[in-house]
């Protein structure tokens, strides 16, 4: 059965998406995105048109939200109002737009804990600070939304990065799979704690003369994180602090080799914001530590050259939208967001390890609570065969039939092209037993 999602503009009367057998001789008009939504019965994709349902999806979701008049208006003022707390933010747009669409760098200010007026002229200085080492992006820079220590990171923060990044993928043609956080002293706090709470949205991060303030990396399995620091950088014992940090990732890295990619630039002799740079656009190298911890603690000082852009380490990643193994410490989650996580969606606060197998056709739940939703498309496994899950000793077997309904409904969530799912597996234990609701 062949179901085409018309992009022709329809009568806003329109019923509802259809739940009858369709005519095969003509293409099906559902209307708007708010009538799939509304529909209470699925609507059934072939497997071999979810590439086509996929474009004309996301080509119908840039018709209406790019003319939103509330997205419209946050975008001209460059003010985003949720929950009470206002994020104003600098754009600037760079260069050539590439085909798949520009890369985005969303860079973070300095100060906190200050005055408006200190906060203020950080805030100013960040809206040039990086913009010189791209060539070709958009470039953005947020106040913090507050004037306290975590201005970047307020709770209410999260949810407004989030309908940041959605709307410039709307209206300035921003790449999903290639959205960059980057930051400095209080900007690199921000890195920080930004990126474990929200590493389903980035392709990279870096973090410079920051501190960690105890925020566990295990989020980070899929997020590349640069660190830069000087070496005397003592204040708060920034400089200690990171390479605690980076010890946490090369442990992590050690029992997982496929994930927390990272790396440590401690800049020689260097100070809280000097005689080093993370944002010289002449890739002229700097002399870094090769062995920061030893160096720190008194012991070898090997030293080597390193061109320590920030842009230019981040522009060298892509986002793994969908990536085959997912783990999500829900210790450390956002206020505000949606309980997603790449292609899970969890509740119930426990930890989250879930891996899919393509050769077994399989999605295994090696940690979980006792609720979990798994969000699949035809790219991670084939939906023309059962989706065996696994847990433990216990095995169960799921035929799934591609939904547009929930292809719009998993769109709508996060308006992310890449996170367009059309099959969501609603599991439950219960006594110990898996089973589907």
């Amino acid at each position: 059965m062949l179901i085409i999602l018309s992009l022709f503009a329809c009568d806003p009367s329109a019923p509802a998406a259809p739940t009858a057998e369709p005519d095969v001789d003509g293409p099906i008009d559902v209307g708007p995105l708010d009538a799939l939504l509304s529909s209470t019965e699925p609507i059934p994709v072939a497997i071999e048109d979810l590439d086509e349902h996929e474009e004309a999806l996301w080509q119908r979701y840039l018709q209406e939200q790019s003319v939103d008049p509330a997205r419209l208006a946050e975008h001209e003022g460059k003010a985003i109002t949720q929950a009470g707390k206002t994020m104003r933010y600098s754009i600037e747009v760079i260069g050539e737009r590439p085909e798949q669409g520009y890369p985005l760098y969303i860079a973070l200010h300095g100060g906190g804990g200050a005055p408006a007026e200190v906060n203020d002229a950080q805030w100013t200085a960040m809206q040039s600070y990086y913009a010189d080492s791209v060539t070709s992006g958009v470039y953005v820079a947020p106040r913090g939304i507050t004037d306290e220590w975590n201005l970047h990171f307020d709770d209410a923060s999260y949810a407004l990065y989030d309908r940041l990044i959605e709307n410039l993928i709307l209206l300035e043609g921003v790449d999903a799979d290639r959205v960059y956080l980057l930051g400095f002293s209080a900007g690199g706090d921000g890195v920080y704690q930004i990126a474990p709470r929200m590493a389903d949205r980035f392709a990279a991060v870096s973090m410079s003369a920051g501190h960690d303030n105890g925020v566990p990396p295990d989020n980070l399995y899929r997020l590349p994180i640069l660190l830069q620091m000087g070496e005397k950088d003592d204040a708060y014992a920034r400089n200690a602090a990171v390479v605690a940090f980076s010890a946490k990732l090369d442990a992590l890295h050690t029992a997982h080799p496929e994930g927390y990619s990272h790396d440590l630039f401690m800049h020689l002799d260097g100070g809280h914001s000097g005689p080093w740079s993370d944002h010289d656009a002449t890739s002229q190298p700097y002399t870094i530590l090769q062995d920061p911890a030893a160096a720190l603690a008194g012991g070898e000082r090997a030293t080597a050259l390193q061109d320590t852009s920030a842009v230019a380490w981040l522009s060298r990643h892509i986002r793994s939208a969908r990536p085959d193994q997912v783990i999500w410490d829900h210790e450390t989650t956002a206020p505000g967001r949606t309980p997603t996580w790449y292609w899970i969606e969890s509740a119930d606060g426990a930890r989250v390890e879930v891996e899919i197998v393509r050769r077994d056709n399989a999605v295994v739940i090696h940690a979980s609570g006792d609720a979990l939703k798994v969000m699949l498309n035809h790219r991670m496994l084939d939906l023309r065969r059962p989706i065996t899950i696994t847990s433990g000793e216990q095995s169960l077997s799921v035929s799934v039939t591609p939904d547009l309904r929930v292809m719009t409904e998993t769109l709508a969530l996060r308006g992310d092209p890449a996170m367009i799912f059309s099959v969501v597996i609603d599991l439950v234990r219960v006594d110990g037993v898996w089973t589907v609701r």
